[in-house]
């Protein structure tokens, strides 16, 4: 847009433009466009556009742990990729493990811009879960999912695709009172099911304030 304008005011919007398509891409921590004078005698009173970029930290993790109200202690972890194929991708893995045999894994990868020519984000996603009801219900739920999502650049509109493949498993069907039992009515509907989903969000904000 910059080489586009006919006069300064237009000149400076393009630039400013152009510093927040770079920052949009998230792969930045530095954006800066400086003049300076032109190097080469073809073109007498031209200026040189200098971009001054400095790349974000291709890795960042993390590490916790924690322990409820319910004695339960999760320990889970995070670690982040950017631009790590040179495509300003988003990439991140999640897992978790619980004290009382629940785990989860989610891995998420995303681009910034569909394309050169198009804006808006587009991102695909992958987890597994596994949620032990035992000592309650009598049962493990194993649920596993995947989807690909498409925003708008000023992420008003939403859409995608997801799919979910969820097994309820019985822990034992023996009939006695232990709390690990699993309830014949659990036990009767234990099978496979599968649910997709097409998804269309628009979303209206109209409050002008950033803390709101």
């Amino acid at each position: 847009a910059a080489y586009r304008g006919k006069t300064l005011g237009e000149i400076v919007l393009g630039l400013e433009v152009g510093i927040e398509r770079l920052k949009q891409l998230k792969i930045f921590d530095e954006v800066h466009i400086l003049m300076d004078k032109h190097s080469g005698d073809d073109a007498p009173g031209a200026v040189d556009l200098i971009v001054q970029l400095e790349e974000s930290s291709l890795f960042h993790g993390s590490l916790m742990m924690e322990s409820g109200s319910d004695a339960v202690g999760e320990a889970s972890g995070t670690l982040t990729s950017r631009n790590l194929f040179g495509g300003a991708e988003n990439m991140s893995v999640r897992v978790g493990q619980t004290s009382d045999q629940s785990s989860r894994f989610h891995f998420d990868l995303g681009w910034p811009r569909i394309s050169a020519a198009v804006d808006g984000t587009s991102n695909v996603f992958a987890s597994k879960s596994n949620a032990f009801h035992g000592l309650a219900s009598g049962y493990d739920e194993h649920v596993r999912a995947t989807g690909v999502t498409l925003s708008s650049p000023n992420g008003k509109l939403r859409g995608g695709y997801s799919m979910d493949v969820r097994d309820v498993v019985p822990t034992t069907i023996a009939a006695s009172s232990s709390m690990w039992a699993t309830a014949k009515a659990v036990a009767h509907d234990c099978r496979p099911s599968t649910k997709s989903s097409v998804f269309l969000q628009w979303r209206h904000d109209s409050r002008n304030h950033t803390f709101l």
